[in-house]
């Protein structure tokens, strides 16, 4: 499996400590990202149906910045299906994401401007200052309903 950044739930590219909520529109949500140095760079997890996909750039850093500003990895694999549509992605400190249906990593969020109209009202909240309810209905394990990186079903051939 996929390394995980401290301080980052299971399923989110990102800490939602350091993510401000900016604009929602039920089934899909934007922010800024302020933690750094994990802000720099580009990095992106999409699950469409059956197929898995995502990138990054310039995220391999050290205490003296970026070592690279190329594509450092990317990848593309088919997938056992676990959701209809899911994608997250950060490119420096712009986040966003989208779900459907939604889940515990993107709930419904309704706001605009900074200000967050639901599911609880709040001005210039962090994501994980508003409440999140857990997705009723579920199909089973989705409480693994990660776009990161899982197994996949088709690999690709070995040479040897």
């Amino acid at each position: 499996g996929k390394p995980k950044k401290k301080g980052v739930p299971p399923g989110m590219l990102i800490d939602g400590g350091h993510t401000f909520v900016c604009n929602g529109c039920l089934c899909c949500w934007s922010g800024i990202y302020i933690k750094t140095p994990d802000l720099i760079g580009c990095e992106g997890l999409s699950t469409l149906l059956c197929l898995d996909c995502g990138n990054k750039a310039c995220k391999d850093f050290n205490s003296s910045g970026p070592q690279y500003l190329t594509l450092q990895q990317s990848h593309c694999f088919l997938i056992q299906p676990r959701t209809l549509l899911k994608s997250q992605s950060h490119c420096f400190c712009l986040y966003s994401a989208c779900a459907l249906p939604c889940d515990d990593d993107v709930p419904s969020i309704l706001a605009f401007c900074c200000v967050v109209l639901y599911p609880k009202f709040g001005i210039a909240k962090k994501f994980n200052e508003i409440p999140h309810k857990k997705v009723v209905g579920a199909p089973p394990g989705s409480e693994e309903s990660s776009i990161l990186p899982s197994e996949p079903v088709v690999k690709e051939p070995t040479l040897g």
